[in-house]
């Protein structure tokens, strides 16, 4: 498969994922690339299984247990008013459950919580990652062979 198929199969996945979620904001990579390179307030949060994370992560991302120690030091809404909370997974499904239970639990409006594209489309949209020593890094978890869709020269790591 070419580039442009890899990534227009993961952009289908991530449409059909995200469908389940309507309630919840979306947000495309270019956007969310524009807010991380104005330093707009935004937090990023990794909804994948831990050694998935360890594989390779979006710089500056936080994992759920870390948000979760956060939301218990600092009450119902963390961050300040204009904080935007960008979940996040390998396409979009984990992610979009967790920033739907995000906001149902109140911890922020509803229009400040975002599902993005996942970390696969983050790859094909130019996005970098970093692994746990937060050195750029080159490989990506698919969590599965059918999300085995990461751009050619990126090495995917399935366990």
């Amino acid at each position: 498969m070419t580039d442009e198929e890899r990534k227009n199969v993961a952009e289908k996945m991530y449409s059909k994922y995200s469908q389940q979620f309507p309630e919840v904001n979306l947000v495309d990579n270019t956007d969310l690339q524009n807010w991380i390179r104005d330093e707009e307030k935004v937090t990023l949060v990794d909804c994948r299984k831990p050694e998935e994370i360890e594989v390779s992560r979006i710089p500056g991302a936080i994992t759920e247990s870390e948000l979760d120690k956060l939301l218990a030091d600092d009450s119902k809404d963390i961050g300040s008013q204009e904080t935007k909370y960008v979940f996040y997974c390998t396409i979009g499904y984990r992610s979009g459950l967790a920033a739907k239970k995000f906001v149902k639990n109140g911890y922020c409006a509803s229009e400040r919580a975002f599902n993005s594209k996942g970390v696969l489309l983050w790859l094909h949209d130019g996005g970098e990652l970093i692994d746990k020593e937060d050195n750029p890094v080159n490989k990506v978890h698919c969590y599965g062979k059918a999300w085995e869709l990461a751009p050619k020269g990126v090495e995917t790591v399935i366990f």
